[in-house]
């Protein structure tokens, strides 16, 4: 009997063993289940950001290609504008060589051919005093004002409807 007895109390305290073991084995079953759902929570997160940084890479890169596309467009227009530009003032250069030419010719012509025209009867109003210069050999006059509050002289050429004297 006391071998039985013996036995029974081996047993319990086996018993009181594995139920303390099977306790502890819950807690860290318990406890890796948690890791585990925190470490996947962690997992989803981390692909729901990815998939975010995709969406706005993606969104980035049509941005570029839309700012390049207009850049590209403002240079073309820019250089068209300064082509135009140039072409003006290429224009305007040889209007001013060819107006410089006309002066050259007016100048050679004697002050015999010149006829001066004052008008306005008040020489000492502060109105503009026109004054008007013709040469008789030549399809232009010229008009010069003067005005005294500003000193400034206007010139300005058009055709003459003078007759040559």
């Amino acid at each position: 009997m006391t071998w039985i007895l013996t036995r029974h109390i081996q047993l319990e305290e086996s018993n009181r063993t594995l139920t303390v073991d099977v306790a502890n084995l819950a807690s860290e079953k318990e406890e890796l289940n948690n890791k585990l759902k925190h470490i996947q929570q962690k997992l989803e997160k981390i692909k729901e950001e990815e998939k975010q940084m995709k969406s706005l890479t993606v969104s980035y890169e049509k941005q570029i290609q839309v700012e390049k596309t207009l850049k590209i467009q403002m240079i073309e227009e820019e250089s068209q504008v300064r082509l135009e530009m140039q072409m003006s003032l290429d224009s305007k250069d040889s209007d001013i060589e060819r107006l410089r030419s006309q002066l050259t010719s007016l100048s050679i012509h004697s002050l015999d051919t010149t006829s001066i025209s004052s008008i306005g009867n008040d020489l000492d109003s502060d109105e503009a005093y026109p004054v008007r210069i013709t040469h008789s050999h030549t399809s232009e006059s010229m008009s010069f004002t003067y005005q005294r509050s500003s000193k400034s002289v206007c010139i300005d050429t058009r055709p003459c409807r003078i007759a040559p004297r």
